[in-house]
């Protein structure tokens, strides 16, 4: 017997390609981007609400520190030194504050001394807002005053208590007399 070479195979390799981007994507690129940004702005919006109690700290100190730079640097270019000046500008808002709160004592203590007729003026003010809304309220004597026939519409003035006005309504059309008289049975047309 002859010695055949057997014919070799190569392995079955896989063919590694990597995915191409897709050509075409319509609205979808526009929508992605709009999304991160919105995603980015959440998470921007909760970060400073979390850290609101590290951070408005640090950007009130850095908002006086950069109000008041030209201060200090005006004083250490004519000699004085920083801690000095930054002494004498505590000191200064310290005897404004307290200069606002000597001014503010008298009208302050005069409203608290008024008190009770301001509080009885807004209350008196803000009464309307306890009282139910007249069409709501008298809903039921402006549904029974309106008749409701078979085939023709009535036009009816109806006078409602508390209001001191007639108004006028329309009744729609309804197949009897037993049809369901919902919030929309009676559209107001105009007041007297």
């Amino acid at each position: 017997m002859d010695d055949i070479p057997a014919k070799r195979e190569t392995p079955h390799t896989p063919i590694i390609s990597d995915p191409q981007p897709v050509e075409s994507v319509g609205a979808w690129a526009p929508l992605g981007h709009a999304a991160t940004v919105g995603i980015f702005l959440l998470l921007f919006g909760a970060f400073l609400y979390l850290g609101r109690a590290i951070l408005l700290p640090i950007v009130l100190a850095a908002t006086v520190a950069l109000t008041l730079a030209p201060v200090v640097k005006f004083g250490k270019r004519h000699g004085v030194s920083p801690w000095i000046t930054a002494l004498l500008i505590v000191l200064f808002a310290l005897g404004l504050l307290g200069s606002a709160i000597t001014a503010m004592a008298g009208p302050v203590s005069e409203w608290i001394a008024r008190a009770p007729e301001i509080w009885s003026s807004i209350k008196g003010k803000f009464a309307v807002l306890d009282q139910p809304r007249p069409l709501r309220a008298h809903r039921r004597v402006l549904l029974d005053a309106v008749a409701v026939r078979h085939h023709d519409r009535h036009r009816h003035a109806v006078a409602l208590p508390g209001i001191g006005q007639r108004l006028p309504v329309i009744a729609p059309r309804r197949r009897n007399d037993s049809a369901h008289l919902g919030p929309l049975a009676c559209q107001p047309l105009s007041i007297d």
